[in-house]
């Protein structure tokens, strides 16, 4: 790998996308109209025929919150998708705006409590939709005011004044937890003005939230219970803030709540600025524990993940308080929350600049390569080859199936002993390894009904890899369904090995894993399919296993380096697996010849631990998906039978810190990638350096085969750059002999507040009307 791939790798969002351009096609202009509009999406499950009513904060009031300093605005109803859209009269002078959503009995709510939202009062009611069972499920419409619990639903939002002529802004259960927090600190503290307190609050709950504070209001909510709105997301954020919501339905399920008695608790339960880590007031409050286990728990019944990592930091936030003695978590509002919108579009290219000059000095230090530009490579190159022989982890992963095979062939209910002796040069098993041995042997503890024993994979080779395991087992278990028809068996079963301990190596080209006395689990499910031709008298046998184990801190990992220093990962090490179409015949059913067709097929991994680069070493953490692996695990199918609809999806992300020239402190890297079509993938670049963060977005283009390495590095479309002020810095494509200069615009919270330009390879940005006496503000890059 070129150093200036390394560089293009590293930033190239940043350095090729925003410093390279030369020409491009102008951006979008914001239309200038006096009159106010709001939209947004009222969603706690999205919600039909909900009433909004718009109110102004009386600033001159005492009490700005009190029922006679509110003023009335206007008012709608939400659409099918929970959508609305409000028009300001001319009555409106500009401040503050409450928004409440409330219920009535005509309202309708999508259920997304993973256990159901109870039963339908009025089965014969043609607005319900009707089920056999009269359950509301996960995924129904049901009438929350009349089904289930029947009490209504109320949240609001805050919208703080000096908000531009077209507002965005939902209304979820976290901006009405804004609410309760932002009339406690207008309360408390003097000198935090109302509209200070409003920004503040909603910014406090973005933190806690871990999403960017434009998403908490200006983020249209998805529907969690339809893959499509699911798939469909623009965002990773915008799947997690909807798990995060369905969260609060989830807790209160488990609390026997209302709806509305769990949003209320929830706005309580951060009413002071802080919220506790576990919940140590009943049904009272929520606590943080409870949001990420019931959030966690609404991505499984929809069958997706965060990929914004959204969840996995307020984890992270409740562990490392909890580390430091604290029973709360505190977020705190970002120093620029209630600047202007200009001010806030500045802050955003000032950090920008910052991260640029300090990525470009750090791309060109000589020690460059032997650092973070190492990790990298090394963490492209295992990630770029889970799905080949080349790969130790994948070599291990092929020997341990090979051994979990031979147990499960030898292991039959009546056995009190395992004895398995393979010499693969010389025995009837076409096993992809060409020679070595492998010996099994494990008594079975009738009291128990768990083996014990030793097991020894030595000098196993295919001629491009070398694995040498030994070690011990316990706890063998298996479970087998046989189903019998006249002409085929089917078994389907669970097996796991547990409680074991491996120590050795195995050598490929790319690397080796070093397992010294490691921990493992394995565990896995198998089907079976056996049939029977009547007319040649033959069996053949269709089989699939999935199989993931775990090793312990013991693993450590070698990846050889182009730069010749290699890069040692130390860590644990979580694998799913596929193997599939093992298949065989023979005439008799006595003897079945086992053959393995094809390579092990990761479908997720995950490691977590330490990179050692010559003398400098960092935490990572490393991820890898292929959500329908399983579809593609046949070796008889191609890339090439892929299509539009049917490809294989991949996943990956890749998380650091790195120590850059001109920064004190290290930036946090926060690298996702994902291949979104046929031809087309995603890359997402998050660098976080004290409580400032930006998002760098992009598209990219691929080969049909993309490789997780093309995902990450290949970025050729638009780029967005973003912070948690709601600030976007676009860049678009340039098109080829253009001679326009305008490359992009920055917004805030939708609205245009300059243009960026590249006049002869200078970046020169305008915001109009900004300056002294009404005249142009301009920053240059």
């Amino acid at each position: 790998m070129s150093r200036t791939f390394k560089r293009t790798a590293l930033a190239a969002a940043i350095l090729t996308a925003t410093l390279g351009l030369t020409a491009c096609g102008s951006g979008s202009s914001s239309t200038d109209t006096s009159t106010t509009t709001t939209s947004g999406t009222a969603a706690k499950g999205i919600i039909n025929a909900g009433v909004v009513i718009a109110q102004e904060l009386d600033l001159t009031a005492a009490d700005p919150f009190a029922a006679d300093a509110l003023i009335p605005l206007t008012e709608t109803q939400t659409g099918e998708t929970g959508s609305y859209s409000l028009e300001l009269p001319d009555s409106y002078n500009g401040g503050p705006i409450l928004l409440t959503l409330t219920t009535s009995a005509t309202s309708e709510m999508k259920c997304d409590t993973v256990g159901g939202c109870g039963s339908f009062a009025n089965a014969d009611d043609a607005n319900d939709i009707l089920v056999d069972n009269g359950i509301i499920d996960f995924g129904e419409w049901y009438k929350p005011n009349v089904d289930s619990d029947a009490t209504a639903v109320m949240m609001q939002t805050l919208i703080p004044a000096g908000s531009s002529t077209t507002i965005s802004a939902s209304i979820t259960p976290f901006t009405n937890m804004a609410v309760a927090r932002a009339k406690t600190r207008f309360s408390s503290d003097d000198s935090d003005s109302l509209n200070n307190a409003i920004s503040n609050a909603n910014y406090e709950v973005a933190t806690l939230l871990n999403i960017n504070a434009n998403t908490l209001l200006g983020t249209q909510p998805i529907d969690i219970t339809d893959s499509e709105s699911v798939n469909g997301a623009t965002s990773p954020e915008q799947v997690a803030y909807a798990a995060f919501s369905a969260a609060v339905a989830n807790i209160a399920a488990n609390n026997n709540q209302t709806l509305g008695e769990a949003i209320t608790a929830l706005a309580n339960s951060f009413a002071t600025g802080e919220m506790a880590i576990d919940d140590t007031d009943g049904a009272n409050t929520i606590s943080i524990r409870e949001l990420v286990q019931e959030a966690n728990d609404t991505l499984a019944e929809a069958d997706t993940t965060d990929k914004s990592g959204s969840i996995q930091s307020m984890e992270d936030d409740a562990d490392e308080a909890e580390a430091n003695g604290q029973t709360t978590v505190n977020p705190e509002p970002n120093d620029t929350a209630t600047a202007s919108a200009v001010d806030k579009a500045k802050a955003l290219v000032k950090d920008f600049r910052t991260y640029v000059n300090a990525l470009n000095n750090t791309v060109n230090d000589p020690n460059f390569a032997s650092s973070f530009a190492g990790e990298i490579d090394s963490s492209m190159t295992l990630l770029s080859n889970m799905e080949t022989g080349d790969n130790p982890i994948a070599a291990t992963a092929y020997g341990l199936q090979v051994i979990e095979a031979e147990i499960n062939n030898a292991s039959v209910p009546e056995a009190t002993s395992i004895n398995v002796d393979i010499d693969f040069a010389t025995d009837a098993h076409d096993y992809l390894f060409t020679s070595g041995t492998l010996t099994v042997t494990a008594t079975l503890n009738e009291d128990t009904d768990a083996y014990s024993g030793t097991i020894a994979l030595v000098n196993a080779s295919d001629g491009t890899r070398t694995g040498n395991l030994n070690g011990s087992i316990s706890g063998i278990i298996e479970e087998t369904i046989l189903k019998e028809t006249e002409t085929t068996d089917e078994s389907e079963g669970l097996f796991t090995l547990t409680n074991g301990t491996l120590s050795g190596d195995v050598t490929t080209p790319s690397g080796s894993l070093e397992l010294n006395e490691t921990a493992f689990n394995i565990s896995g499910e198998y089907y079976d399919y056996v049939n029977y031709d009547e007319e040649s008298k033959t069996y053949s046998d269709e089989s699939s296993e999935s199989i993931a184990f775990d090793f312990d801190s013991g693993a450590t990992l070698t990846v050889s380096n182009e730069s010749g220093t290699d890069v040692v990962y130390a860590g644990s090490f979580n694998i799913d697996a596929i193997f599939n179409s093992i298949s065989s015949s023979t005439s008799t059913p006595e003897y079945w010849e086992y053959s393995e067709n094809g390579q092990p097929l990761i479908k997720e991994l995950s490691y977590t631990g330490s990179v050692t680069v010559g003398e400098e070493s960092s935490s990572i953490e490393i991820t890898l998906n292929s959500p329908n692996a399983f579809e593609f695990s046949n070796p008889e199918t191609t890339d090439s039978n892929e299509t539009e609809e049917n490809f294989m999806e991949l996943v990956g992300s890749l998380s650091f810190d790195v120590a850059l020239a001109d920064l004190i402190d290290p930036i946090s890297v926060d690298w996702l990638a994902e291949r979104t079509g046929l031809n087309t993938g995603s890359s997402t670049l998050t660098l976080t350096h004290g409580d400032r963060s930006i998002v760098i977005d992009g598209s990219a283009t691929v080969n049909n085969d993309a490789s997780i390495e093309e995902l990450f590095t290949n970025v050729n479309g638009d780029i967005t750059v973003s912070n948690v002020d709601g600030v976007e810095l676009i860049i678009n494509q340039p098109e080829e002999d253009s001679a326009e200069t305008v490359i992009g615009t920055i917004t805030v919270e939708g609205e245009e507040v300059a243009t960026v330009e590249n006049i002869d390879g200078v970046i020169k940005i305008t915001y109009p009307g900004a300056g002294e006496n009404g005249g142009d503000y301009v920053q240059f890059f």
